[in-house]
């Protein structure tokens, strides 16, 4: 079934689920006389109803066709400006003779790798479609409808759009001098409270918080919280400083699950890309993995660890 939208209508108006008929088949042209079965707004899961698409930006080549530009530059996906590693372009080339199997569905070869890398045991580990799908995995395995998330503003808005996806409550606490502030955010936690994301470096400002400053975090943040360390653009932090989650004992106070992700590193382009999350939880990784997507990472993502860099 897919869904279709009538002409001339607005952004806003395609956001209201009643504004939909669902349509069986493919073709656009239905024969006369079908009647088309409206969707009462009851239909849709309470949570959703109010979520707004993601509106992705025009390809290149359409802007280019449309104002008659021979150099267009994409600003707005985070992407690294270099091209492909070596190892990663040699990789994916080993890998396209089996692009008509499905992948690892359990990313075998790249949890081990990453466990080796991170000194972790290999059940520690959890794969997904980047921090992005790690995120929305670790939602659907914590949050109930009512539940709170915190976490500093503007940052990474999946945090929340995931998080409303299954009726979670986010509070946001405004960033201190362009950086997350821990203390703000220690006092936003109520017993309600499941998810504490620290997005490190913060997306989209760039900035980070010491080694201190997440120290005296962590032994203040109630047991009962489980802080989310997203750490996707680690590989461009420069300072001696910053945080390395994995080190944390298991006996420490408070407990940390941390993502990262390799497309924004390698600028591999894969075809899905992988991240992975990390905790010295075994139980709570199982869970995890339970949600994910079979085939989440690509073949070619999952079977080549080594192509990015380190």
């Amino acid at each position: 079934m897919r869904l279709k939208k009538g002409a001339g209508e607005t952004v806003q108006s395609l956001c209201t689920p009643s504004r939909f008929s669902l349509v069986a088949g493919s073709n656009d042209k239905q024969p006369s006389g079908q009647g088309m079965a409206e969707v009462a707004e009851s239909f849709f899961r309470p949570p959703i109803r109010d979520l707004v698409p993601y509106e992705p930006g025009k390809p290149v080549e359409e802007v280019q066709r449309e104002l008659g530009l021979a150099r267009v530059v994409k600003l707005a996906s985070n992407e690294g400006p270099f091209g492909p590693f070596p190892g990663a372009l040699e990789a994916i080339e080993r890998c396209s003779p089996d692009l008509n199997r499905y992948p690892d569905g359990g990313a075998y070869r790249l949890r081990a790798a990453l466990a080796e890398l991170h000194d972790l045991r290999f059940e520690e580990v959890a794969v997904g479609a980047g921090s992005d799908g790690l995120v929305d995995g670790l939602s659907q395995a914590v949050l109930d409808s009512g539940d709170e998330i915190v976490f500093g503003w503007p940052s990474f808005p999946s945090y929340a759009i995931d998080a409303r996806k299954q009726g979670a409550v986010p509070k946001t606490t405004p960033l201190r001098d362009d950086r997350y502030d821990l203390e703000a955010m220690l006092e936003a936690i109520t017993p309600q409270t499941k998810l504490v994301y620290v997005c490190h470096p913060n997306n989209p400002t760039g900035t980070m918080n010491t080694r201190s400053e997440l120290d005296a975090y962590f032994d203040h943040v109630p047991d009962h919280v489980l802080t989310v360390l997203d750490q996707a653009y680690f590989e461009y932090i420069d300072e001696s400083s910053s945080c390395e989650p994995f080190r944390r004992s298991s006996g420490s106070r408070g407990f940390v699950s941390a993502t990262r992700s390799r497309r924004q590193a390698s600028s591999a382009r894969w075809r899905r890309y992988a991240g992975h999350s990390t905790s010295r939880h075994p139980r709570r990784k199982r869970r995890l993995r339970a949600l994910a997507t079979r085939g989440s990472s690509s073949a070619d993502g999952s079977r080549t660890p080594r192509s990015a860099p380190r």
